[in-house]
């Protein structure tokens, strides 16, 4: 369902934007409540956290291309992992999802109420902001009906009703 045309600015190579992206990227699984820590991130068969973080190789992985930010973080594999890691963990910390900035713990699994309520966190147009909030609501009110039904037909019956 698109309401309104995405604002995607082009983003610079080698500059702290693309770090950005990359970690609101990497952070999708954990917003979407796919997993809820970083332990099951790591476990995350599409994520490339995996890689980046823990130097997990498969077959999602060996088709990455590696940004050269990346490659600065350290001269081996095993530091530019743990450096990731920690810069990964500032960027969640920063952006409310965990430690003080978002009232948890690393160790905490995040709740789906919790989510739900940082679901709206994310930019866009004012227009946009109040079409998908209006879209949780009855994606929430759907699930609350029949709690059975799986996400995805959920969407389909709210897209099809559109």
């Amino acid at each position: 369902m698109a309401i309104d045309r995405p604002q995607t600015p082009v983003v610079e190579e080698d500059s702290y934007a693309q770090i950005d992206v990359h970690m609101y990227i990497e952070a999708n699984p954990l917003r979407a409540g796919m997993v809820r820590n970083l332990s099951q991130l790591k476990n995350c068969r599409y994520s490339s956290y995996q890689y980046y973080a823990h130097g997990i190789e498969n077959n999602f992985t060996k088709g990455l291309s590696i940004p050269s930010w990346y490659l600065l973080l350290g001269d081996s594999a095993l530091i530019r992992q743990k450096a990731y890691r920690e810069l990964f963990k500032e960027y969640l910390q920063r952006n409310g999802w965990i430690g003080k900035a978002g009232g948890r713990t690393q160790k905490e699994e995040l709740s789906r109420e919790v989510e739900s309520k940082h679901f709206m966190k994310d930019t866009g147009s004012i227009h946009f902001l109040k079409n998908r909030e209006a879209f949780h609501v009855k994606y929430k009110f759907e699930k609350e009906k029949d709690r059975e039904l799986p996400p995805e037909k959920i969407l389909q019956q709210l897209l099809d009703a559109d």
